[in-house]
């Protein structure tokens, strides 16, 4: 349509999605919630964690303690990255949108089961 515009922001279009909005919130708290978990138990972590193992299960791998923050991290960068396309995107197809965010949510629960797994040591 010639002459016709966009009078709503990008930001309202995406927000005027209740979904939209409960999805942001759930990743936010989920990231927030895996930052809270690591620096819970960071203290408790050995110096060095495994990282890669062998098919018998043996270590083949290992890392300093310090690697653990980038899976909070990870779920942040995409998080943020997701959330931008989603709201870029809001006013062309509002599903692209909440998809991606459900994507970001995803990413943060096995994200949390890594962390879990880190922490509680491998059991």
């Amino acid at each position: 349509f010639e002459g016709l515009q966009r009078t709503e922001s990008r930001w309202l279009a995406f927000t005027s999605s209740a979904t939209a909005r409960w999805l942001t919130l759930l990743v936010l708290a989920l990231n927030l919630g895996l930052w809270a978990l690591l620096a819970w138990y960071y203290p408790h972590l050995p110096e060095t964690i495994p990282v890669r193992f062998d098919p018998i299960g043996g270590t083949a791998g290992t890392r300093s303690r310090s690697y653990t923050l980038l899976f909070p991290a990870v779920g942040m960068a995409v998080s943020w990255t997701n959330f931008a396309l989603a709201v870029g995107g809001s006013r062309r197809t509002r599903l692209a949108g909440e998809l991606l965010l459900v994507g970001a949510l995803l990413v943060q629960l096995v994200l949390l089961a890594a962390i879990w797994f880190v922490v509680t040591g491998f059991h």
